[in-house]
């Protein structure tokens, strides 16, 4: 039997952000001896950084340098361009699209449909919410409206995270839930890990607060380092730990050595150990301005970690007790103070993300039996 290739395209933004790391999280367990993927990043120098090209394989990774961080008409012009001629050369039996861009999305699947690309499918991972509501502003509305009538119409296959993901993508039209899922047994809260891990990191009674994610504006990192401060009022033995990269990480790391916070914030990168780095952690604090569906609020409450995060995220966030929504509307101070108050008991969640339909070996084989149908 020949294998199913499958052509993953991202976005792409300068390091392996979420999306990318639920497709490899699905593709290490997958049986690769049937299916096959390729990465196409519509950016550049998308794994420059990445602990997952060797699983991956270099000759399976292609990047087009057509967008960047912000885009008009020539840079999507170029995307189409440089997508099509790729199309030329390369034949796969799925195009699997991951964006939570309507132009992008549109794009690829134009692309791809004019090219002949059969089983092409439009997967949204973003919601596009702001202060709560979708981004449907008088003058971007009725493009809005265009951009998911065709790519609902050039794609073979809808799937979306979540509910507010496909409103984003597909308006009011069907689609199929891909849970965004976890190895939850990964995440079990262990007290004996939790002890080791701070102990590594020169951690005593000190409390840690985190953050675990992409270093981009859409995470709202400056509003945790506010916050931060606050917390310091409070507790002045307290430290956070920044896990990810990202565009915004040289701002970032100037901003915090601009409110004198060295010796209290320790930025680590990209991790393969974010299960270990949570047992560490005490709080996990997330104002993100919108998401499809974080599987980081997911793992900080399977590991029992109390989670802080925006009312701009949808109520699928909550699957424990330990999520805690709030306004970006109030001020940084009054999140210290109701992040302060927690006192609850940590443990694990493991249970309650199996019966949610959160197990990652659960989703692998659901993925793996569609693209083998």
């Amino acid at each position: 039997m020949e294998k199913i290739r499958v052509l993953q395209i991202l976005r792409g933004s300068g390091s392996f952000g979420g999306v990318s790391s639920f497709l490899v999280s699905r593709y290490a367990l997958m049986d690769r001896d049937k299916i096959e993927f390729d990465f196409l990043f519509c950016q550049k120098d998308c794994l420059s950084d990445s602990s997952y090209v060797d699983l991956i394989g270099k000759e399976h990774i292609f990047e087009l340098s057509a967008l960047k961080r912000k885009n008009g008409l020539n840079e999507y012009r170029l995307l189409y361009d440089r997508l099509s001629l790729f199309f030329k050369d390369h034949k796969y039996d799925y195009i699997h699209i991951n964006t939570g861009s309507l132009p992008v999305t549109y794009i690829c699947t134009k692309a791809a449909k004019k090219s002949g690309m059969k089983n092409v499918i439009a997967h949204s991972h973003s919601s596009n919410y702001k202060n709560g509501t979708l981004n449907t502003n008088v003058l971007f509305k009725p493009l809005r409206s265009y951009l998911q009538s065709r790519i609902y119409k050039n794609s073979d296959y809808h799937f979306a995270c979540s509910k507010v993901a496909a409103e984003n993508m597909f308006g009011n039209r069907d689609y199929n839930l891909i849970c965004n899922s976890i190895d939850v047994n990964r995440f079990n809260f262990n007290l004996n890990k939790r002890l080791r891990v701070r102990d590594e990191h020169g951690i005593g009674i000190e409390k840690i607060y985190g953050y675990v994610g992409r270093l981009s504006k859409t995470k709202n990192i400056d509003f945790i380092l506010e916050i931060f401060n606050h917390l310091l009022e409070l507790e002045p033995e307290s430290i956070l730990w920044i896990v990810g990269d990202g565009e915004e990480k040289d701002r970032i790391k100037s901003l915090v050595q601009s409110y004198n916070l060295s010796n209290k914030v320790k930025m680590f990168g990209n991790r393969t150990d974010v299960d270990s780095l949570m047992q560490g952690m005490d709080v996990l604090i997330f104002p993100s301005l919108y998401e499809g569906l974080s599987l980081t609020v997911i793992e900080a409450q399977v590991s029992g970690l109390p989670v802080y995060l925006s009312n701009t995220l949808s109520e699928e966030h909550k699957i424990t007790d330990n999520a805690y929504f709030l306004s970006l509307q109030d001020s940084p101070k009054k999140w210290a103070e109701m992040i302060y108050k927690n006192d609850s008991v940590r443990t694990s969640h493991v249970e309650e993300a199996k019966s949610r339909g959160y197990d990652l070996h659960d989703s692998v084989k659901k993925l793996e039996s569609f693209y083998l149908k």
